[in-house]
């Protein structure tokens, strides 16, 4: 998300490259995600970096373990499910919503504000990796 300048007097519309449309105000500076290329416009920071990654974690669910439950408030986010050991049953929002997600493979789930807690159990030795991903 780098920052720019509008180093004119003047308004200038420009077009990022994935056809975005970003108004600089005169002598305006702006955080944006999109990269731009315009003569008028001065690019003064790398910063603050662009990372789609927001948080990842492993959880862990031995034999005859408590259920784990993974807690997300990213109302905009994808969460990304992949299985390192065993199967994983995934139940959305409750323990009570069945039938449960059965991993085999890496899931990937659109939340949208549709998901808040997992909870994870197993049949045996579980091992899940759960990575959560800004929606883009």
């Amino acid at each position: 998300m780098p920052t720019y300048r509008n180093d004119t007097a003047n308004d200038v519309l420009v077009y990022s490259h994935n056809g975005r449309e970003v108004r600089f105000l005169p002598f305006q500076t702006l955080e944006t995600l999109y990269i731009i290329s315009h003569a008028s416009i001065t690019k003064t920071s790398d910063l603050p970096y662009f990372n789609p990654l927001i948080a990842a974690t492993t959880i862990t669910v031995a034999v005859g373990g408590p259920v784990q439950t993974y807690v997300t408030s990213l109302a905009t986010s994808n969460i990304q499910l992949t299985p390192t050991a065993g199967t994983p049953r995934i139940y959305i929002n409750s323990q009570s919503n069945l039938p449960p997600m059965v991993l085999l493979d890496a899931t990937t789930l659109e939340n949208r504000g549709k998901i808040q807690t997992l909870y994870i159990d197993n049949a045996g030795s579980v091992s899940c990796t759960l990575d959560i991903k800004e929606l883009m």
